[in-house]
């Protein structure tokens, strides 16, 4: 487990340093430095910014329950959601927007996203796959 955690907290600081240096200093020979400004769904910037804030307090409630429930292997990976999340609100707060640093174009289309991204995908499904295990009875 703290492999797990320790991977995730480097990929973050790694997140982080990519955005700062790459949006302060310019290298974009080596990725794509899009400021993705557009809010969710259309929302304004303050409802978006309070949006976030209450989905990251519910989160933070989540982790909260499931320490109590002595569910730890959710909580961790809780936390690190939160985390990943923090940084893109980071982005939005600073940068006015989450600076997304890989694209990847299948035709007409394309993905553009972070390291942040992939870390708030991946612990999510990872909480989703610890949460539809059946529950063991008691009996």
């Amino acid at each position: 487990m703290w492999k797990v955690i320790s991977l995730d907290l480097g990929i973050l600081i790694l997140d982080r340093l990519i955005k700062f240096l790459g949006f302060n200093f310019g290298f974009s020979s080596f990725f794509v430095l899009e400021l993705n400004a557009d809010n969710a769904f259309g929302l304004s910037s303050t409802t978006f910014f309070i949006l976030n804030f209450l989905i990251i307090v519910g989160l933070l409630a989540g982790v909260a329950w499931f320490l109590l429930k002595k569910n730890t292997k959710v909580a961790i990976f809780g936390t690190l959601l939160i985390l990943a999340s923090l940084s893109n609100l980071f982005d939005r707060a600073y940068y006015g927007g989450v600076i997304d640093v890989f694209k990847i174009s299948v035709g007409l289309s394309s993905l553009v996203f972070n390291l942040a991204d992939i870390l708030i995908l991946k612990n999510s499904l990872i909480i989703f796959s610890f949460l539809s295990k059946p529950i063991k009875s008691r009996h």
